[in-house]
């Protein structure tokens, strides 16, 4: 059930989402603040803004439409980018996952944007080579202990978790643990069609925790990456074979590579980082700029490696059977799983999609013909 707007109850401004107890430092706004007012303005606006924050996501959840995709450039009432750099300088990110594919491109792109970074690790912290100024700490999501004290000092989170038998309880303890530790600003890596995929593990169990992020009003973007280009580098010996073996379909999958998804993440992660209140609940998707099927993929690099390429076909059974021999049996058949979702109902991006992930990150889209090109290039 839908219920009526109740306008006049709280002020416009709050139902935006926007900085309605500002007002009450009106002042600092105004003029240049010194190191002791910049520290003070931070604490006490973020006690207001938090406290009427609060209020006003739950006044929405009730009452209003989801807010759309906040726009940075639109939004008039981001303070000055010289009180930005002051905050900056006192925020720690923690990264987790931050050794992985994904993760420690973040890092990296993190550090060259001079943010304060802790990555998670889980070896030994002293022995792990990380970017200058980047604090390694080690610790589980599995471990509470550790993730306590990973936490400590936070101000944002990245939660990236890998498809793991115990992946519901890594990211939900997770999730807890930084609700527990007081932060308000998180950036949760999901996947694309996580609600339509419902009988694939791995996507039913991103699909609960995002669930729970709505039910307790988590202050989060829930990023939903589609399938990585890269996993396509571990099909050379097939594609110079002459076969691309990748059972995807004939639907169609906006594969997205993953320097896009980590140039998304650095650009999400720094704009919760540094806006003075916690920003409102905000999904978007991370897709490629074509829409291809296997067939579509075999002819890219047909062309790119100037030889017949060919569709492998659909067979899952065959597919499961090989994976098997590759990676544990429960991940072989969730991955079939996975590949039969894609030929039901494939990975097809939202009317806006692409548009917002564009200008998020600011610059085009790869290609997956851009890919193939780069990777051949270096066969």
């Amino acid at each position: 059930m839908l219920l009526p707007r109740a306008s006049g109850h709280l002020p416009e401004a709050l139902l935006r989402g926007s900085h309605f107890p500002r007002a009450i430092f009106c002042d600092f706004w105004r003029s240049p603040l010194s190191p002791a007012n910049a520290d003070y303005a931070k604490t006490q606006v973020r006690a207001f803004d938090s406290a009427f924050w609060s209020i006003g996501v739950a006044y929405r959840t009730l009452c209003c439409r989801p807010p759309p995709f906040p726009n940075r450039a639109c939004a008039p009432h981001h303070p000055p980018s010289s009180q930005i750099a002051a905050w900056s300088s006192t925020i720690t990110i923690l990264v987790t996952g931050s050794t992985g594919t994904i993760g420690s491109q973040v890092v990296q792109g993190l550090a060259g944007q001079s943010a304060r970074v802790r990555a998670l690790v889980r070896g030994d912290a002293s022995k792990i080579k990380v970017p200058a100024g980047v604090e390694p700490v080690q610790g589980d999501l599995t471990d509470v202990a550790s993730m306590r004290t990973a936490l400590k000092g936070v101000d944002t989170l990245f939660l990236l978790n890998a498809v793991a038998a115990d992946e519901t309880t890594q990211a939900l303890g997770t999730l807890g643990l930084a609700r527990e530790a007081g932060i308000q600003r998180i950036v949760y890596f999901s996947t694309f069609n996580s609600a339509l995929f419902d009988d694939v593990p791995h996507f039913a169990s991103k699909y609960l925790v995002e669930r729970v992020i709505d039910a307790q009003a988590v202050p989060a973007t829930v990023l939903r990456p589609g399938a990585f280009m890269q996993n396509d580098l571990m099909l050379r010996d097939a594609l110079e074979a002459g076969i691309y073996p990748q059972p995807i379909g004939g639907v169609g999958v906006a594969m997205v590579d993953i320097r896009d998804i980590a140039d998304a993440v650095v650009a999400e992660l720094l704009r919760r980082e540094r806006a003075p209140h916690p920003l409102p609940r905000t999904t978007i998707e991370l897709v490629g700029p074509d829409t291809l099927t296997g067939a579509d993929i075999a002819a890219i690099w047909a062309s790119v490696l100037g030889k017949d390429v060919r569709y492998g076909g659909d067979d899952l059974a065959t597919f499961e059977s090989q994976a098997a021999g590759m990676m544990p049996g429960w991940m072989a058949h969730d991955i079939r799983l996975m590949l039969r979702a894609f030929h039901r109902f494939g990975m097809i991006p939202g009317k806006d999609s692409r548009a917002t992930f564009e200008a998020l990150i600011g610059h085009p889209l790869r290609s997956y013909r851009a890919f193939a090109q780069e990777v051949a290039a270096n066969w």
